[in-house]
């Protein structure tokens, strides 16, 4: 059944899968000099990497700190004479800080970011950019993590996992300036939340006026007697990559999702998450990074979760790509 299954088995799979196609692109390129080229494939990685030392009898105080962060984006794309495309897109990313104190309290490592994400997606041309198409996209977190100086688990891998399917139609637009756009809309988008570990530690807010406590599964939107949520919405994305030029790119990602059937409580919501990204050569391998990432839910079962989220990380470090997109 669900928990007896690992993602760590399925995040293999999909590695395996990447580089199979990979393996068979290669060959089937390389078959007759005069074949059409039909089969895209690269990498990005990145890892960015930041580092303080003060003594303890600095006069001023303080505490040395630390933080890093590392992505692997990888992809093998299809596309035949315009008419039929296959997508594939692996990212991973693991972000941390820490600061190192003269009492050592709780945990000194905390995660920043955490996240693997496969998503493929199909199409054949119905006519003038428009395509036929269905889209899968599975997520969950690689890592487990922890409140801030504390032993409390609050996720681990495969807890939450987040999987769609969404039938429906999508527009493709490029040009010869660097600009890529792809609209999906699904009307009939199918979205399953699972949480594999439920004996995680209840989450504290402590600080305001009241203290709340939620299970891993309330803040992911499941009633707290159950580990998983099946549910049908719409769904609409909007992915825009613009290259302006060797050094400087802009990459967009909005997803609107709304449930239809809405929560236990019958209440209908709406899912939005929106990742801008820029990235800047400085020189060579040497990059900077500025990356923002609003989120909104209001499909969770409390209304105190439905607010505003936001994330943002800025970083210099080292980047190196190959293939092409």
């Amino acid at each position: 059944m669900m928990k007896n299954f690992t993602l760590k088995s399925i995040l293999v799979a999909l590695m395996v899968c990447l580089a199979a196609m990979s393996s068979y692109a290669q060959e089937t390129a390389t078959d007759s000099l005069q074949a059409p080229k039909f089969w895209k494939k690269g990498m990005d990685l990145s890892l960015q990497f930041t580092q303080n030392y003060v003594s303890p009898n600095w006069y001023n105080g303080g505490n040395s700190s630390m933080a890093g962060v590392a992505n692997i984006q990888g992809w093998i794309n299809y596309n035949k004479d315009e008419k039929i495309f296959w997508e594939n897109f692996l990212d991973l990313k693991y972000g941390f800080s820490t600061t190192f104190t003269k009492d050592k309290v709780g945990r000194i490592f905390h995660m920043t970011d955490d996240m693997s994400k496969y998503t493929t997606k199909f199409g054949y041309l119905m006519g003038k950019g428009w395509y036929g198409s269905v889209q899968a996209e599975l997520s969950t977190t690689l890592f487990d993590t922890y409140t801030i100086d504390t032993n409390n688990k609050t996720s681990g891998l495969g807890s939450p996992v987040r999987f769609y399917v969404s039938p429906g139609f999508d527009y493709k637009y490029t040009n010869d300036k660097g600009t890529e756009i792809s609209l999906l809309i699904s009307p009939t988008t199918y979205k399953l939340v699972y949480v594999n570990d439920t004996v995680l530690a209840k989450r504290e807010f402590a600080g305001a006026e009241y203290v709340a406590e939620k299970t891993i599964q309330e803040y992911v939107g499941l009633p707290a007697d159950k580990n998983m949520l099946n549910d049908f919405g719409g769904l609409v994305q909007f992915n825009l990559f613009q290259k302006f030029n060797d050094r400087i790119s802009l990459e967009s990602k909005l997803k609107l999702y709304t449930n239809y059937l809405g929560n236990s409580k019958g209440t209908v919501g709406l899912e939005a998450d929106w990742e801008i990204t820029a990235n800047f050569v400085l020189y060579k391998l040497l990059t900077a990074q500025i990356s923002i990432h609003p989120r909104y839910d209001s499909t969770t079962e409390d209304g105190w979760d439905a607010k505003l989220q936001f994330k943002e990380f800025v970083s210099i470090g080292l980047a190196y790509s190959f293939g092409e997109r």
